[in-house]
């Protein structure tokens, strides 16, 4: 009989990736959307050897769950590992309140995930388990626990997708290997496939006019390449984030490539900003892996579209510069970019139409007071001017979408921020 997980997450992408990874590797794994589906689960007479638990979810969290674990003599002895986006503070300060086995930090690398869940269930045979089952079943909330449970209730989120797509342009690149539908296969599951079995390929999206390239080295995100993604997602921007180029720097070196291209010649940024003595070779690859990063994870909203993979590393695929490989783990991005997705659909919710117009309540603000504000939010209120839309807020602020949609919910739910009219129209950025 194969060894059963139990995998508890609210994400549905994540519980299929997680799912994935243990169905590879043999286990027999069961799913529930939250604590209080995987309570009936139970209930009705699941079988099952492990449970891996989110930490925050809707309706009943990881926390909830454990607690209701333990006061339950059937139910009691249940080995349980948390999963978390904040498996550190877990570690730390939970995983004893909760008589969990161990924790585990989202976004995680798959090897490590099956090594975590291994060496629980030997802990488990071996009788090493975090909880014999009667202290499991007979202990009761601590002094620490109630801020445990309100940690894990404050946080819960849910989120969108994004736009339909063609089919990618032609390419050379490489021999052709696998080809299909976004909708019926997810980014997230094919680069999962893709890094699992460690190969070297190039990915190619396409979305309209949207158009997405991914180049993998034996499992490794070396570039991402995109074109129509919009202005957020530039390199200058990420160079001048970190504060290690000027839109000086940036203009002169763009000025640069379009000269030489006027002349037939190759032309990268990157390899501009380097040449002129702007950056530094580690400067640049730390814009260009942020770069990579934000544009995955909006790859990864796509709803709908085209994708094609092609065998092989892409030549000139990085645009910014050549000979940078940026070596970034898949798990990672797949992750992140799932948990954003989550948090998008709240932020959208929230913040209802893009084409509302948001004003600053002055009175509300001036109680408050300036030093009660970070840097980033009083960037977001300076484009607040009670005329832009929330869509046009977003192009003002020269940040990621994903950012100040984030910033403008929290001051909406602070009451700093007020809507207006809708001019019309609806949708995300």
């Amino acid at each position: 009989m194969k060894t059963r997980v139990l995998v508890v997450d609210d994400s549905p992408t994540v519980r299929r990736v997680v799912a994935d990874i243990l169905e590879r590797r043999g286990f027999e794994t069961l799913l529930a959307e939250d604590g209080r589906q995987a309570l009936e689960l139970l209930h009705a007479g699941a079988r099952v050897d492990l449970a891996l638990v989110d930490f925050v979810m809707p309706r009943m969290n990881g926390f909830q769950l454990c607690r209701a674990l333990r006061d339950d003599a059937a139910l009691a002895a249940t080995p349980v590992v948390l999963m978390s986006a904040k498996s550190d503070h877990i570690r730390e300060q939970f995983v004893e309140a909760t008589g969990a086995l161990d924790a585990i930090s989202k976004p995680f690398d798959p090897r490590a995930l099956v090594a975590l869940v291994e060496h629980a269930l030997e802990r488990v045979r071996s009788g090493r388990g975090a909880r014999a089952p009667a202290t499991l079943a007979a202990a009761r909330p601590g002094p620490g626990e109630a801020e445990v449970e309100a940690g894990a209730a404050a946080a819960g989120a849910e989120a969108p997708e994004l736009a339909p797509h063609t089919a990618p342009r032609e390419t050379a690149d490489g021999d052709l290997v696998l080809s299909g539908d976004l909708a019926f296969l997810p980014l997230g599951a094919l680069l999962q496939m893709l890094t699992m079995e460690q190969k070297t390929c190039v990915v190619h999206l396409a979305d309209g006019e949207r158009r997405v390239l991914l180049a993998l080295r034996d499992g490794l995100m070396d570039a991402v390449v995109a074109e129509g993604a919009g202005d957020e997602f530039r390199l200058g921007r990420f160079l001048i984030e970190l504060q290690v180029a000027t839109a000086a720097d940036i203009e002169e070196a763009v000025a640069r490539c379009e000269e030489l291209r006027r002349q037939g010649r190759p032309a990268r940024l990157g390899d501009e900003l380097l040449r002129l003595g702007r950056v530094a070779e580690a400067q640049l690859r730390e814009a260009l892996a942020r770069q990579s990063s934000e544009l995955t994870y909006e790859a990864v909203r796509w709803a709908s579209g085209r994708f094609e993979v092609r065998r092989g590393a892409a030549p000139g695929s990085a645009p910014a510069t050549a000979g940078l490989r940026l070596g970034l783990p898949v798990a990672h991005l797949i992750m992140e970019g799932v948990r954003r997705v989550d948090e998008w659909r709240v932020l959208e919710s929230t913040l209802g139409s893009f084409d509302t117009v948001l004003s600053r309540d002055m009175l509300a603000l001036v109680a408050l007071g300036d030093d009660e504000l970070s840097r980033t939010e009083h960037l977001v209120l300076d484009a607040i001017d009670g005329r832009r839309t929330v869509r046009a807020i977003i192009d003002a602020c020269h940040m990621s979408s994903f950012d100040v949609c984030k910033v403008l919910c929290q001051l909406l739910e602070a009451r700093l921020v007020r809507r207006g009219h809708r001019p019309g129209g609806s949708g995300g950025p």
